[in-house]
């Protein structure tokens, strides 16, 4: 390979974009401008009440109380346990540093983390064996096809002992 020749008069550049492009962003003259809007355009009005069913009111006339909600004693203990007993734990247990985030990642939580990626992890592990085992077969049946197809040429090739070497 040859090196390139470069004359005297030739420079590299300071810069690493080509030339046009470098002048057209260092000169400001050149670059174009977009024109300042004539009338402000305002934001489009908020939709409210969004979740007007949970209002318990129609949006048509005065408005209404929201209905009374009821909880179960299973939603009770579940947000007990998520929030409640971190916060006591953080304010009862001895010593200074007590963030209640770490309380809140409870072992409850950690456990139900696990079983979601280990049940991502064998549905994957069943569809990679599964492809797997697509592949295996086509091969098989790919080489059962080739196979046939050289057996029918050695048959075809009886009294010509070239294409018998070709084919084995």
């Amino acid at each position: 390979m040859q090196p390139i020749e470069t004359t005297h008069d030739e420079r590299p550049s300071g810069f690493r974009l080509d030339v046009p492009l470098h002048d057209l962003l260092t000169q400001p003259g050149l670059r174009t401008s977009v024109p300042p809007a004539t009338k402000p355009e305002r934001l489009p009005d908020p939709i409210f009440p969004q979740y007007p069913e949970l209002l318990g009111d129609d949006g048509l006339g005065p408005p209404m109380p929201p209905p009374k909600r009821h909880y179960n004693a299973e939603h009770i203990t579940r947000a007990f346990r998520g929030w409640a007993v971190p916060w006591l734990k953080s304010r009862v247990l001895p010593g200074d540093f007590h963030p209640i985030i770490a309380y809140l990642f409870t072992v409850k939580m950690r456990v139900e983390t696990i079983d979601y990626f280990l049940r991502r992890y064998r549905e994957d592990i069943i569809k990679r064996v599964h492809a797997e085992r697509q592949v295996e077969t086509r091969i098989a049946e790919y080489e059962r096809e080739l196979r046939l197809s050289l057996s029918g040429i050695g048959s075809l090739a009886e009294g010509k002992p070239e294409l018998i070497q070709i084919a084995s």
